[in-house]
This record gives structure tokens, C-alpha cells and sequence, in this order.
């Protein structure tokens, strides 16, 4: 019997089609008994030897009219799809654990970015009291009016480094702290 040494699988709607070339060159179909009979020899060994598969199709009488080598295609490609299958498998727990961990670190992404918010929010009020907070204290101290003077150099912005102006005709206990440290207050 002169058969040709391919085979193929087919998906049609979701079912696999075994198939394998008669002498025409055409397409025939394994049955369902030769399925299931390589499907039995592989469930025992999914890579026979050449020997097991010539065993195989003189016990078997369903396969004697298909060809060894198609025989050892079939195992190929069943044994290729087995591999698809398991690393499928494995993708899929692999992903579902990703996206799992991925779920987590978007909600502690959410969580942080809320707490940032309100963090800045809260710094920004806190250096808005120190500033009145340390206004006031500087004009009750002095009695005078204080000013925020920026200092000669620096960018002007929330973080940059200043002095507090304080009038020269003031006797309060800023301007006597600034006498002993031996600061010229400025005048306003």
C-alpha cells in the first residue's frame, strides 16, 4: 500500500478531524476506532519505537491499511498537542496569578496615591498654620507687623528659605533675639 507520509489535523467548529492521504493523494479520515486504538497505545507509551508501531498495526486490524509512518505522524503531532495543551495549562495559571497580583498592586497603587493626596493636602494647611502661627507670634513678640522677605538668590516657592523682616524701631523679644545673635533686622 503506497500512502503518502503526511498527516493532517483539521479543526472544523471546535473538533479536531484526523486525517491521512490514501494512494490518490487524497484525504481519509481516521475513524473513530483508529483513534481510539493509537489513542489507548499512547495512553501506555505516547513515543513507541518503530518496532511497537509495526506491533501495533499487525494486532491491530483497524490499522492495516494505514501506513507506519503516518502511524509515528500521529504520535508526533499527538504528543505535539499534548505539549500545547499542558503549556496552555500552564499560561493560564501563570496568568491568573499575574492578574491576581497585578489586582493587588493596582489597589495598594490606589490606596498610596489616596494617602499621598491627603498628605499633601495636610502639609500643605500645616505650612499654611506654621506661617500664620509664626506671624502672629513674631507680631505680638515685636509688636509690630512681620513680613516674609525672600532670601537674596533663592527661587521663590513653598520650600525656599526666607527671613522674617522685622521693623528696626521694634523693642519686642524678637528683635532682641535677633540683637544677640548679632542680626541686622531689615527694614519692612
Amino acid at each position: 500500500m503506497a500512502m503518502a507520509v503526511a498527516q493532517h489535523r483539521v479543526s472544523s467548529s471546535g473538533s479536531s478531524i484526523n486525517k491521512h492521504f490514501d494512494a490518490a493523494g487524497k484525504y481519509v479520515r481516521y475513524t473513530a476506532e483508529q483513534v481510539e486504538a493509537l489513542e489507548r497505545v499512547y495512553a501506555e507509551c505516547p513515543k513507541p519505537s518503530s518496532l511497537r508501531r509495526q506491533q501495533l498495526i499487525r494486532e491491530c486490524p483497524i490499522l492495516s491499511n494505514v501506513d507506519p509512518k503516518q502511524i509515528k505522524v500521529w504520535f508526533q503531532n499527538r504528543r505535539c498537542r499534548d505539549k500545547q495543551r499542558k503549556e496552555s495549562s500552564r499560561l493560564q495559571t501563570v496568568n491568573k496569578k499575574l492578574s491576581a497580583m497585578n489586582k493587588l498592586l493596582m489597589e495598594e497603587n490606589d490606596r498610596l496615591q489616596k494617602q499621598v493626596s491627603q498628605l499633601v493636602c495636610e502639609n500643605g494647611y500645616m505650612k499654611q498654620q506654621l506661617h500664620t502661627t509664626l506671624a502672629e507670634f513674631l507680631s505680638k513678640a515685636t509688636g509690630t507687623a512681620v513680613d516674609w522677605v525672600q532670601m537674596p538668590g533663592m527661587k521663590p516657592g513653598p520650600d525656599s528659605v526666607g527671613i522674617f523682616a522685622i521693623s528696626q524701631s521694634c523693642r519686642g523679644v524678637a528683635a532682641r533675639a535677633c540683637g544677640l545673635v548679632s542680626l541686622e533686622p531689615t527694614k519692612v
